[in-house]
C-alpha cells in the first residue's frame, strides 16, 4: 500500500485492514510448515534405512494425513480470526 500508492488496507479510502491478516495466513504462514518438509523426508529415509523396510507409509494413510493437515490448517486459520472479531 505504502510503496505502490494503493488503498487495499486504508479504511479512509474504502480499504479493509483485515485483508492483510487474511493474506498473511493464506500465503506467508504456510511457509513455516513448508520449511520443515525436507526434515520430515530426511527422518523418514533414516527410519527406512535403520528398519530395513521398503516402504514406511501406505498410500491410504498418507491420503488421510494430507486431508487432516488441510482440516487442521483451516481450523487454525479460523481460530486466529477470532481475535479480529470475525
Amino acid at each position: 500500500d505504502r510503496n505502490f500508492n494503493t488503498s487495499f488496507y486504508d479504511t479512509s479510502k474504502g480499504g479493509n485492514p483485515l485483508l492483510y491478516q487474511h493474506l498473511f495466513w493464506f500465503f506467508s504462514h504456510p511457509e513455516v510448515y513448508v520449511i520443515i518438509l525436507p526434515v520430515f523426508g530426511i527422518i523418514s529415509e533414516c527410519v527406512l534405512f535403520l528398519t530395513d523396510k521398503d516402504r514406511l507409509f501406505g498410500q491410504t494413510s498418507m491420503t488421510f494425513a494430507s486431508i487432516w493437515i488441510a482440516v487442521l490448517g483451516t481450523s487454525v486459520w479460523g481460530h486466529h480470526m477470532y481475535t479480529a472479531g470475525l
